[in-house]
């Protein structure tokens, strides 16, 4: 590694004579891949410390909304952020940063409701951290769900978008279906985040929603979130997906947080047309309970029958190039971004969910964490 990219892949004594540096014999025997992306991480920026207890009690209560849930009113607030809202945000970023570098991510993708607080993320994570460099790469993306009043919140939405570019947001996701705007709504949004020169993404409803999976080929969305079908309608809105580009994204966890049952079948068929599925954690109490990378991954083969090497991809290239990263892939010239594991098998990654392998993540060539030292530096 060399000035934050790859200088050479290769045994020792073949290295280039011009390339330096040094053995580290505490690698041997390690598994070394591109460094996994954290994707679609829930930042919510509420200082109550009950909330998350408040939502799991929810769901042991058979509760599938919960406290905080799509429909919460999330954009009547979007220009009314206070202070105390701005510090619990970067507190939530900064301690999942933490998290998720101690198993292996170099990047984390934030998703929030708060549009006027999702550009810097990367001030935040910093802020909340207190490091004078960064350990990931953060970046955002503002996920549009509309209250009790969704003609308000759509020509809040609307309102929003005409004053949104880049520097605010990577991406613009619209929730459709059950919990979210009508499919006629989530189109007119969908279309002027286009206008305003933004990525887009589409998050399905909880039940069967062939119709986000309809908008989300239609627009060329970079994913579709939580997709459901019916078995019918699998095949032909899988090729549909995998021809437009459009990953699935998948919260494994979900299934257990929402108490749902899961059918692999969308995934498979998704998979088998060519086309890319992405795994989250969530790490949302109203979507899926955990921060748990290698549960996710347990969960991508139990639940979904995911390959070891479907669920690397799932967890490194795939979220990269929908979020537009050029990351997830080892190669000469890219950039340093690596996950290291005490083992010599992909398939030991899953297996033992709970119990990460991680001993080390590389960031721009540097060591930011490794699994002797006490502190992510």
């Amino acid at each position: 590694m060399s000035h934050g990219t790859i200088r050479f892949i290769g045994k020792w004594d073949a290295r280039p004579d011009d390339a330096r540096g040094r053995k580290i014999p505490e690698l041997t025997a390690r598994l070394v891949t591109p460094a996994l992306v954290a994707f679609h991480v829930a930042a919510r920026p509420d200082p109550s410390p009950d909330a998350p207890r408040d939502a799991f009690r929810a769901r042991c209560a058979g509760d599938v909304t919960g406290p905080g849930a799509a429909g919460a009113g999330a954009l009547a607030i979007t220009e009314r952020v206070d202070s105390t809202k701005r510090r619990a945000l970067a507190a939530s970023i900064g301690a999942r940063t933490y998290t998720y570098a101690r198993q292996g991510a170099a990047a984390l993708v934030s998703s929030t409701h708060l549009g006027s607080i999702t550009g810097g993320a990367l001030k935040l994570a910093r802020a909340a951290t207190g490091l004078d460099e960064p350990i990931c790469d953060p970046h955002a993306v503002l996920s549009l769900t509309p209250g009790a009043d969704h003609d308000a919140d759509l020509e809040s939405a609307l309102t929003l978008l005409a004053d949104l570019d880049s520097s605010r947001a990577d991406l613009v996701e619209v929730a459709c279906g059950d919990l979210g705007f009508s499919t006629e709504a989530a189109d007119s949004i969908l279309s002027a985040a286009a206008s305003a020169g933004l990525p887009v993404a589409v998050r399905a409803g909880l039940g069967s929603d062939a119709s986000a999976s309809s908008l989300a080929a239609r627009h060329g969305a970079r994913y579709v979130l939580d997709l459901d079908l019916s078995p019918d309608d699998v095949d032909a809105h899988a090729s549909a997906l995998a021809s437009a580009g459009v990953a699935l994204a998948l919260t494994p966890a979900r299934a257990l947080t929402l108490r749902r049952p899961v059918s692999g079948a969308l995934t498979r068929a998704v998979l088998d047309a060519g086309g890319a599925v992405i795994l989250s954690p969530g790490s949302d109490p109203t979507r899926a309970m955990t921060d748990d990378l290698s549960l996710v991954a347990a969960l991508a083969a139990s639940l979904h029958g995911m390959s070891p090497e479907e669920i690397l991809a799932g967890l490194t290239l795939a979220p990269a190039e929908a979020i537009g990263l050029d990351l997830g892939r080892l190669r000469e010239g890219a950039m340093a971004n690596l996950s290291l594991f005490a083992c010599q098998d992909l398939a030991d990654i899953p297996f033992s969910p709970g119990a990460s392998h991680c001993v080390g993540t590389v960031y721009d060539g540097r060591f930011v964490y490794w699994v002797d030292s006490e502190e992510v530096s």
